[in-house]
């Protein structure tokens, strides 16, 4: 009765452990496209939400603060860590913000117009990078609160 040698269960068993790898790798790549995907979509909402509850009859301005891992949304012009009324975004883990070209970081939408206040021509934009695959997503602000999302 003849078997397989050593050296041939080896040579298959390397074959399936590269095809595995390889099938994972495709597998979480797609996943992590679409998380950063998802992620910017979520952004782009949430500016947009932002910029129409002040159109609405806020009282006060609202305002996005820009960090590496996160961003918040809160009431005003000025940024008070201890205010209830802060939203707090955590971007997922393989994700962050590797440029943020927005002066102080934070935009800020006016009541009424729903207009940035203090809007700087050429400082207006934020990227987000997926870290793992170095797939970015950049974001531009125009003064009148309009985004535009490139994907490089």
């Amino acid at each position: 009765m003849r078997g397989f040698t050593l050296v041939e269960v080896l040579v298959v068993g390397i074959i399936l452990a590269s095809l595995f790898l390889l099938a994972t790798q495709s597998l979480f790549g797609g996943y992590r496209s679409a998380t950063l995907a998802e992620t910017a979509n979520q952004l782009v909402r949430d500016l947009r939400e932002t910029q129409i509850r002040v159109m609405q009859g806020s009282l006060l301005d609202r305002s996005i603060r820009f960090e590496a891992d996160r961003y918040i949304i809160y009431p005003g012009v000025v940024y008070d860590s201890g205010n209830s009324e802060n939203q707090l975004i955590v971007l997922p883990p393989t994700m962050q913000f590797t440029s943020i070209g927005i002066p102080d970081s934070a935009l800020t939408f006016a009541r009424a117009s729903g207009d940035i206040r203090a809007f700087t021509p050429g400082a207006d934009s934020v990227v987000i990078t997926e870290t793992v695959l170095g797939t970015t997503i950049t974001f531009q602000v125009n003064s009148r609160g309009v985004v535009f999302v490139s994907h490089e």
